[in-house]
């Protein structure tokens, strides 16, 4: 025995040296030696203990024998077909030889095989070496099914992953399912470490996947009162808070973990602004008054965020003032040059329609007394001069007066002979016998025309009276003819003057026509002149209030263009001269004019332009943007006539975005902190914000009311009072036993060294509360922190049997055969 003792020490001072030939053939020369029996009294003695370094060095060994299990398995076939050809048939016999001999072997190098490290070594090489041993099988399995009957492939999948798992899941399927799939790997795994025990190893993986069951829900049990005990304080408070508001811890944490808007960077909602329970927002309130600062701190930071936001869409400016004065001295220096020089284009467009006046146009007199009768007809009173006015001026340049017609007098007409007179100028026809006698007769009428004294003869004066025109030949017989029965008073000389005949003219016609007015053309300049004159006119009454006569005048200007187009489009009057070129000018320096209008005209920006009573701007400085950007019930149309305006001018439109923001991150109290009075601001003017901003400016502006609004209503559910909300409020803030009346009462009643200890247990309350506030506080200001702390309630780091089986329930329904088949006896 002592000779054995003493070539073991050489064998180990061998292997310590690293002589492997020496250590190679003490080793074998010690498995040459007859076995002895170990003395009774050897057997019987306690195991000596082993030092660290040699429990270490049997686990190694024990690691090696475990792998060498796995390559003896693979040798079996070899070891089977030799005993065969020695005629033992068919047996292991050589295979569990090959086992022994790789015990002996490390055995002579040291190590104790009969050791638990050895032992655990060995069954932790044997667990790795057929770790995969089900997943592989299955793998295998799936491929075969596949290939032979694709179809029966999904129906197969449950039982495949329970073989892959060792029975730990099963695609959805029972317990009955796992139990197969575990069997099925137990046996494969246990083959591979020796393949006498398969069936036992199957029996023990079919078994495995409800002992383990059982196994995790008592760790689950044991795991929770684990952590009760040995969480810390933080995470207990953690889980009081949770626990008050009515959701799962899951749903808690899934809350608190949800990003805040990317508007608002560096911003972070409390977990009360989170979760939104009375108790919450009311702890909230008392550990701000109690003076923890962590909630206060929060709610600064985000009242940072909201003015890095708001900066962000425009520069916030120290007062309203400052950002009013600074934006509306830039619009002025741009509107009233560039109203100046639109004025200037359109009036060069106008004067292109007619350049050399060569155009004559009517003006629609009738068409703007219609209008004008329309709005100021009878029954108007107090309104209509300047409509009274522009068609006055419309009659005296569109028309012209043609004077009566006046009967010519005797006087002026001259006194004009007849031929009876004539013949009796000469002194009348002498002769009484025939013809002549009859003429002489009274009754005939011609009284005087037969004068024997002074009178001439008929012959000389029908000569006469042919040379002056009275009588066609100078026969007396036809002077005669002529001069009887009054004849002669009708028969008129040719050498009478023309006012004698146009006073008979006259006289034929009867009532002679008095004045008239008629229509008369004028050049396109004059009805330019006038429309314009009409338009200001219009513009006026608008701003004094006279509401119908502005009316009355803006009719007149659209019958006046209505006119000019009907003369440009080819349907002009017989009178007036309007060709189509000068038509399209017009019609181009129209729309020129009604930009104008539009842009610098028309909108709060007229007030730039128009003159008050001190001759100075009706609105200038900073007055200006406020007219855009309003609270007013116009303030969409506002500022719209501001982007017609200044659309095409982008540091205008940055300057009215930086008033806006300023006059909105000027709502804050006293403090700088956003209040209602942001909320109210932005509602207010959230038809000018949409017209102003663009989609992501706005959606900042909006956010932030949204999360100055969440601040408040959490604020406002701290107030809510009743029974219950005060019951969850003085269990969140609890301390235990320090808050049991029954100590209390025994801390003032139980005497230390001459005094009581109630003012000690006041001390201790006192610093308790104090940690207990400062923890909450610091939960409720960072929702991270709190979903961390609930986190670890849920997964500890350092727990106890629910821990342990947790992380290795995989590795150990895998290894479950091989381990068991450890203990079996392997």
């Amino acid at each position: 025995m002592a000779d054995r003792e003493q070539l073991y020490n050489a064998l180990r001072n061998a292997d310590a040296a690293g002589d492997v030939e020496a250590a190679t053939k003490l080793a074998a020369y010690i498995q040459s030696l007859p076995q002895q029996a170990a003395p009774a009294q050897a057997q019987q003695a306690a195991p000596k203990s082993r030092g660290f370094m040699q429990t270490a060095g049997d686990a190694l060994a024990g690691a090696v024998r475990g792998a060498g299990s796995i390559g003896a398995t693979l040798l079996a076939p070899v070891d089977i077909a030799s005993d065969a050809l020695a005629g033992k048939g068919f047996s292991l016999e050589s295979n569990r030889q090959r086992r022994a001999d790789m015990d002996a072997a490390l055995s002579t190098l040291g190590a104790d095989t009969d050791s638990l490290a050895f032992k655990g070594g060995k069954l932790a090489g044997e667990i790795a070496g057929t770790a995969g041993a089900g997943g592989a099988v299955a793998n295998v399995a799936g491929r075969g099914i596949g290939a032979v009957a694709p179809s029966l492939l999904p129906k197969a999948q449950p039982l495949l992953a329970a073989i892959q798992s060792g029975g730990m899941t099963a695609g959805g399927a029972g317990m009955g399912t796992r139990m197969a799939g575990g069997a099925i790997a137990g046996g494969v795994q246990a083959a591979m470490v020796d393949p006498s025990e398969t069936v036992t190893g199957a029996a023990i993986g079919g078994a495995a996947p409800g002992v383990f069951k059982l196994a995790g829900k008592l760790g689950s049990g044991v795991g929770a009162a684990w952590r009760s005990a040995t969480a810390p304080e933080k995470v207990k408070i953690a889980q009081r808070i949770a626990a008050q508001s009515g959701a799962s811890v899951d749903e808690v944490v899934a809350a608190l973990s949800q990003q805040g808007p990317e508007m608002l960077p560096g911003y972070q909602r409390t977990v009360p602004q989170i979760l939104q329970t009375p108790e919450l927002s009311q702890l909230q309130r008392t550990l701000k008054t109690a003076g923890s600062n962590a909630l206060g701190d929060a709610e600064r930071v985000q009242q940072e965020a909201y003015r890095a936001a708001l900066n962000r869409v425009a520069p916030v400016d120290l007062t309203v003032n400052d950002a009013a004065a600074r934006a509306g001295d830039a619009i002025k220096a741009y509107a009233v040059p560039a109203r100046e020089a639109a004025g200037e284009k359109v009036r060069a467009a106008f004067e292109a329609v007619d350049p050399f006046n060569e155009s004559a146009l009517l003006l629609p007199l009738d068409d703007m007394q219609r209008a004008s009768a329309k709005y100021l007809g009878e029954g108007t009173f107090g309104t209509g001069s300047r409509a009274a006015q522009a068609l006055d001026t419309a009659r005296q340049v569109g028309t012209q007066e043609l004077p009566a017609v006046r009967a010519t007098t005797q006087a002026a007409a001259g006194r004009g002979q007849t031929l009876e007179q004539a013949v009796r100028s000469a002194g009348g026809i002498k002769g009484r016998t025939g013809e002549l006698r009859d003429l002489g007769i009274r009754q005939s009428g011609t009284t005087g025309l037969i004068n024997n004294k002074t009178g001439q003869s008929v012959d000389l004066l029908a000569e006469e009276m042919y040379r002056r025109g009275f009588i066609a030949e100078a026969d007396p017989d036809l002077l005669i003819d002529t001069l009887r029965n009054g004849g002669g008073r009708n028969v008129f000389a040719a050498d009478l003057p023309d006012s004698v005949f146009a006073r008979q003219f006259e006289q034929a016609m009867g009532d002679l026509p008095g004045v008239e007015t008629i229509q008369k053309t004028v050049p396109f300049q004059t009805v330019q002149n006038l429309r314009s004159s009409i338009g200001e006119a219009a513009e006026q009454a608008s701003a004094k209030g006279a509401n119908k006569e502005a009316a009355a005048l803006r009719q007149m200007v659209d019958s006046i263009d209505q006119r000019v187009n009907r003369a440009a489009g080819g349907m002009a009057d017989p009178s007036e001269y309007f060709p189509r070129d000068m038509g399209e000018q017009y019609r181009a320096a129209l729309r020129m004019h009604a930009d104008k209008m539009r842009k610098f005209e028309t909108g709060p920006q007229i007030g730039m332009f128009r003159k008050g009573a001190d001759g100075q701007a009706a609105i200038q400085g900073a007055e200006i943007p406020g007219k855009f950007f309003s609270g007013r019930a116009s303030q969409v149309e506002d500022m719209q006539a501001f982007k017609r305006l200044a659309g095409d001018v982008p540091n205008l439109m940055q300057e009215m975005k930086r008033f806006a923001i300023t006059e909105g991150a000027n709502t804050s109290n006293a403090s700088g902190e956003l209040t209602q009075k942001f909320i109210d601001w932005a509602k207010s003017r959230s038809g000018a914000s949409r017209e102003l901003f663009s989609p992501s400016e706005l959606a900042t502006v909006r956010e932030v009311g949204k999360a100055v609004e969440r601040a408040i209503k959490t604020e406002g559910l701290g107030r809510v009072t009743g029974s219950d909300t005060a019951q969850k409020l003085a269990s969140l803030q609890s301390l235990g036993l320090l808050d049991n009346r029954v100590v209390d009462v025994l801390a003032n009643r139980i005497p230390v060294v001459g005094t009581f200890t109630g003012p000690a247990l006041s001390s201790l309350r006192n610093a308790a509360a104090q940690k207990r506030n400062t923890l909450m506080a610091g939960l409720l200001a960072n929702p991270e922190e709190m979903a961390a702390a609930l986190r670890a309630a849920q997964r500890p780091t350092g727990g106890l049997l629910d821990a342990a089986l947790e992380r290795a329930m995989p590795l150990t329904y895998r290894a479950a055969p091989v381990g068991l088949l450890g203990f079996h006896g392997q």
